[in-house]
């Protein structure tokens, strides 16, 4: 009986955990194909996307799902190396996720969440958030 009320313990509270500890977070990640992307992700859900060229943020959703984390934009958004057209979620392994990140900081550092327009265009190349941040001079 009490390893079935932790397992109903945990499946209930995996969720919270997982945001606790995902969340509230700036990322910087680098793949080649994309280049440098910088993420904040609100503990509530919440996705907010600089991304290399991009004029705008772009604000999105991301979730749990099993083992795997899963983003969504705008339905007038395009995924240029996966070919997948915005509004709907697209998921992918967290380890995959967590490979391809560079820099994590607490927090929503370069006021990501507050902002429609990027600060600039990002270019693709590999950078450091402590070079960005001191560009946007935040």
């Amino acid at each position: 009986m009490r390893q079935l009320l932790l397992c109903l313990a945990f499946v209930l509270f995996a969720p919270a955990a997982f945001a606790q500890q995902v969340g509230n977070h700036t990322y910087m990640t680098y793949e080649p194909q994309h280049g440098t992307q910088v993420e904040y992700l609100s503990r509530q859900g919440e996705a907010f996307l600089w991304y290399p060229g991009n004029s705008v943020i772009l604000a999105g959703r991301w979730k749990r799902e099993g083992s795997s984390i899963c983003f969504a934009y705008d339905g007038n958004t395009y995924n240029p190396v996966t070919g997948h057209i915005g509004g709907t979620f697209e998921c992918m392994p967290f380890a995959l996720h967590q490979s391809g990140i560079r820099e994590r900081v607490a927090g929503d550092i370069l006021n990501l969440e507050r902002r429609v327009d990027a600060p600039f265009r990002l270019s693709k190349s590999q950078t450091t958030l402590e070079a960005l941040r001191a560009k946007v001079g935040q």
